[in-house]
């Protein structure tokens, strides 16, 4: 009796991605239809064409598969942002802003059917406890405030707030029914069109202490007590 001869490596390992790109793609559209808590990896599995043994070989679990989404696009996301250009601290955090919703725009619904367990807090679902999130997103907007021509004082405050202010408004973006989220770039243009008087505002000794005391306590209400803040040597 003969026996068949191993498959070369190279052909295992380029079928193992593809299948493991199936099941990717597969969640994608069953999060997106189903939402997350609903979506099953057995469900997930089927529609693939896999057992769910090999699924949980490939994801062990549904915050994997969203870890991996996450992953990518953050992937993206910082390689283009090494182009952010010279400027004020405000208009190189609303370039990062504008993007951030460039790279997922492909992925918006897919924001939009993630949003409740985004608002839930869940740790991987959602970016603002998503650690692989932070880790990369928010020291972008730290290089984008302290390398800024107009660099402030208080640089890693403003940073943290613009970074969390990118995220409001990606939550807004990610459910803005308006055609082609007119709204949302409207929002982003008063936010540009008021940018003169935030910095205004925070040389002056009576305005500065508040806004960043504004922004002190929307960070705690987000992130909660103990979280690690930015600093300069975060800045790759």
């Amino acid at each position: 009796m003969e026996i068949d001869s191993p498959q070369p490596r190279r052909r295992r390992s380029e079928k193992g991605a593809r299948t493991r790109e199936r099941i990717f793609q597969t969640a994608l559209r069953r999060f997106q239809a189903d939402g997350f808590h609903s979506a099953s990896l057995r469900a997930i599995a089927e529609e693939a064409g896999v057992t769910p043994a090999l699924c949980y070989r490939y994801f062990e679990s549904k915050d994997a598969l969203v870890g991996e989404v996450y992953g990518r696009l953050l992937d993206q996301w910082v390689e283009r942002s090494r182009a952010m250009p010279a400027g004020t601290w405000t208009a190189r955090t609303l370039w990062l802003t504008r993007m951030s919703m460039e790279v997922l725009g492909p992925y918006r619904p897919l924001l939009g059917a993630l949003l409740m367990p985004m608002l839930q807090g869940h740790p991987t679902v959602s970016p603002l406890h998503n650690r692989d999130s932070r880790e990369k997103g928010a020291p972008q907007f730290l290089r984008a405030v302290v390398e800024a021509e107009d660099a402030p004082r208080h640089a890693e405050e403003l940073a943290d707030a613009a970074y969390l202010a990118q995220l409001a408004i990606l939550f807004f973006w990610a459910v803005d029914r308006s055609r082609d989220q007119r709204a949302t770039q409207a929002l982003l243009a008063a936010v540009e069109g008021a940018s003169p008087l935030i910095g205004i505002g925070l040389k002056l000794p009576f305005v500065g202490p508040k806004l960043l005391a504004i922004g002190r306590s929307v960070r705690l209400g987000l992130m909660g007590e103990g979280q690690p803040g930015l600093t300069p040597e975060a800045v790759p």
